[in-house]
């Protein structure tokens, strides 16, 4: 979760797309990821640690080093308890990170956020910690005609394009091994949003709050979530791509 979206949720409870959406990251890396021969990930825009922990749930053998340039602004106590129990480190930048190789790095809905997202990405790549072994998981909000007051709450300067998502770790210096969406059931939702917004003006808005839903509510979206990949899965199977509210990217840097 976003640390601006902190203030507004009960740690203990989680947003269905949140949770889905970390499981639709699980599945995806499994189709290209030996979790027994990864030993260090770096979770770039880790927010409240909230994949960090899971992954560190499933792979207690993981190394994993969060990066998010807020975590100045968070108590020490809150950090402490956010990764007791488990092997993650906490950093605000890169720069403070020790000298690592590592296996497998993960940039969930990021890019959005930085002004100069094709500077920063190719200068990540261009790390020493950055192998052409390394497998970096990359997801985008998309279509940046509904783009809506949401958006600007969170601090995104732009939604993407498949093309220009490509095109962006095309010239960044990546080579993707796959690619795609997710979560097509949500676009209809999103553009109801943004129909509304144009006909009666944006509000103020929030950030995801899991109190907003009752338990059971939160079980059937969950579901209904999981189903839309499943959809989304089987129609790649045959060789259809679905759009989607997210896109997403397995990409590598090439060998020298």
């Amino acid at each position: 979760m976003d640390l601006k979206e902190v203030q507004n949720s009960d740690q203990n409870l989680r947003h269905p797309w949140e949770t889905v959406r970390f499981e639709v990251m699980y599945k995806l890396l499994c189709s290209t990821v030996d979790w027994n021969k990864i030993t260090t990930v770096l979770d770039v825009g880790s927010g409240d640690l909230y994949v960090c922990r899971q992954l560190a749930l499933k792979h207690p053998h993981l190394q994993i080093f969060a990066i998010d340039n807020s975590y100045g602004n968070i108590s020490e106590n809150q950090k402490t308890e956010w990764v007791k129990d488990s092997n993650i480190q906490c950093f605000e930048s890169l720069d403070e990170l020790p000298e690592i190789k590592t296996d497998l790095i993960l940039m969930m809905d990021v890019l959005e956020h930085i002004q100069e997202d094709e500077l920063f990405l190719s200068q990540l790549v261009a790390e020493a910690m950055v192998t052409p072994n390394t497998q970096l998981f990359i997801t985008v909000p998309a279509y940046q005609a509904l783009f809506t007051a949401h958006d600007h709450y969170l601090g995104h300067f732009r939604r993407y394009q498949k093309e220009t998502l490509l095109s962006l770790l095309k010239q960044s210096g990546l080579e993707v091994q796959k690619q795609g969406a997710f979560f097509v059931s949500l676009l209809l939702i999103r553009f109801l949003q943004k129909l509304k917004e144009v006909l009666l003006g944006a509000k103020e808005q929030q950030g995801l709050n899991a109190q907003q839903f009752r338990p059971s509510s939160s079980r059937f979206i969950e579901r209904m979530l999981r189903l839309d990949f499943y959809k989304t899965q089987i129609f790649e199977k045959i060789g259809l791509s679905l759009p989607g509210l997210s896109l997403y990217a397995i990409c590598r840097k090439p060998a020298p």
